[in-house]
């Protein structure tokens, strides 16, 4: 994102500097119009990056408040179940129950919904029983109410993730579609009024300009270069034919030319 960002900032200088020297372009409809599209499209990234600011726990937060309240609430109603499903012989719904409390502390929200259905419906027959234990027609409905608005809320956390997968689909789209404008369209206009406009197409340029990056400097550091020179004899001072140069730091021997 961070290098979202940077990019999106740079298209935001480029579209200030052209607003900036708007009037080269008077009545040069087109580029008008290429400038109102660079424009748009700019807002448009603005608009998405500022949705995507806001932390994705925002959207998974509320979620998960409600799944820790559902999770206690089913364990509670799973509780009710199991006695039922003893009371009444049901050895396959008192495997079914045991199993789902073994499975509640790590079960997603999904299939802690799809426990909470599944237990309502095998409940729904036995009322009865059910009211001796203490949950009354009005406690089940309000359990069958707790479902629902649970439902719902892990479906909506589903869209709003969805959207946000999109938007930031959407943000590549625009990337792409800015750069491409900038290249075809905005750096071909900018060159056309460099004579008239040289203010405008050094800023411009300047900010087309690619920083260079860590590697490029490496290279530099570490390039090959040519050493030459002469090597003498400390008591005649007089050229040594054929001697043996030994560069230690780079580990290599190179002999001289005399």
């Amino acid at each position: 994102m961070k290098r979202i960002r940077i990019r999106h900032q740079k298209y935001k200088s480029m579209q200030i500097t052209l607003e900036s020297y708007q009037q080269a372009f008077e009545g040069n409809q087109e580029a008008i119009a290429v400038m109102n599209s660079f424009s748009e499209h700019n807002s448009q990234l603005s608009a998405l990056l500022s949705k995507l600011t806001r932390p994705v726990s925002t959207v998974h937060q509320p979620k998960m408040n409600k799944q820790i309240e559902f999770a206690r609430k089913l364990r509670s109603m799973i509780g009710v179940g199991t006695t039922v499903a003893s009371r009444t012989g049901d050895a396959s719904l008192l495997y079914t129950l045991r199993l789902y409390r073994s499975q509640l502390k790590n079960a997603s929200a999904f299939l802690l919904r799809e426990m909470a259905v599944h237990l309502s419906e095998e409940m729904t027959p036995h009322t009865e029983i059910m009211t001796g234990l203490g949950i009354t027609p009005e406690l089940f409905a309000a359990f069958n109410q707790m479902i629902v608005d649970f439902s719902v809320t892990v479906d909506n956390t589903k869209v709003q993730l969805n959207v946000r997968k999109s938007d930031r689909k959407a943000i590549h789209t625009l990337l792409k579609t800015c750069n491409n404008i900038v290249r075809d369209q905005l750096d071909p206009l900018v060159l056309t009024v460099e004579d008239e406009q040289p203010d405008l197409y050094r800023e411009w340029f300047t900010l087309r300009a690619r920083k260079k990056g860590k590697s490029q400097f490496n290279e530099l550091e570490t390039a090959n270069s040519d050493i030459s020179g002469t090597v003498t004899d400390s008591t005649t001072n007089q050229p040594l034919a054929f001697a043996i140069i030994t560069l230690v730091e780079q580990g290599t021997v190179t002999e001289s030319d005399e």
